[in-house]
């Protein structure tokens, strides 16, 4: 009921031609206070408040904007929304005989805020709308998500209405390119071939010994044979484990050593260069 009697009690009285600062000083004031608390808690009735206040403070184009929206989504007491409606028919009356102008925003896309700079953030509006501006240069803000945000300066000098069409520019957003630049890491070795290489030097080593001890028992049969067939015989074992002995030795010496060489690569990670190529080939290269 207050706040029925409070628009009822201001289109009652005709908006004052005279200055009143202090008037205007104390409805700012309110003004700013119903903003704050609006922002606390955003019902539709504080907001229409806001801008039946800002009239009251002689804003007469903030103020008709705000109403026009207040209007547009809120759901009212009946009483009061006739009563705004009156407020709005006033302020646009003051407006016409006054200096401003129609300004019919056109806005692309239709989901962008627009921010007029000194109406303050709680007129802000979204999409297309006539807004009245007094005359004068006015910097228009307009965001939207995924398009680049655009200021525009619009100058209104006469009453006559104009158009102001505002298009927004979609944000490309251009894919990341993979980094050119090789890319080291360590990768772990295989130890299959050290184990292979360990277990040749095993089976060399057991025919060495194998060898050699064989070679021995018959070079002392042939130091005892009792005739020249034995005595050969005997002899050409030897000769026959010797050379196995001599492969053996040979097998063992070069397993050893490529048994190190293979065990040092497999405890030792490899230096892996990674190639980015067109995004999906990967070419592997290392030192060894």
């Amino acid at each position: 009921m207050i706040r029925i009697l409070l628009a009822i009690a201001i289109v009652a009285s005709p908006l004052r031609v005279e200055a009143d600062p202090a008037a205007a000083d104390r409805a700012a004031a309110e003004a700013e206070a119903l903003a704050q608390a609006y922002k606390a808690d955003p019902r539709p009735d504080l907001y229409c408040n806001i801008g039946i206040t800002t009239y009251k403070a002689q804003q007469l184009a903030p103020a008709h904007l705000m109403l026009a929206q207040c209007l547009d989504r809120a759901s009212l007491d009946p009483q009061f929304v006739e009563t705004a409606r009156a407020v709005l028919a006033s302020i646009e009356t003051a407006m016409r005989a006054g200096d401003y102008c129609p300004v019919d925003f056109r806005i692309d896309p239709l989901a962008s805020s627009v921010e007029i700079e000194g109406f303050g953030s709680e007129a802000t509006f979204v999409g297309s709308r006539v807004v009245w501006l007094p005359f004068g240069t006015h910097r228009v803000t307009v965001r939207a998500g995924g398009h680049a945000e655009r200021t525009v300066e619009v100058v209104t000098t006469a009453r006559d209405p104009k158009t102001e069409t505002i298009k927004l520019d979609a944000v490309v957003v251009k894919p990341i390119a993979p980094d050119a630049r090789p890319v080291m890491r360590l990768e772990a070795r295989s130890k299959i071939p050290a184990i292979a290489a360990s277990a040749v030097t095993g089976l060399a080593l057991v025919g060495l010994v194998v060898s050699m001890s064989k070679g021995r028992s018959s070079a002392d049969r042939a130091a005892t044979a009792f005739d020249q067939l034995a005595f050969e015989s005997d002899r050409d074992n030897v000769e026959k484990w010797n050379t196995r002995l001599a492969i053996s030795s040979v097998v063992a010496i070069l397993g050893a050593g490529a048994s190190g060489f293979f065990w040092y690569r497999a405890i030792t990670p490899a230096q892996v260069e990674v190639r980015p190529e067109g995004g999906a080939t990967i070419s592997l290269g290392g030192r060894f």
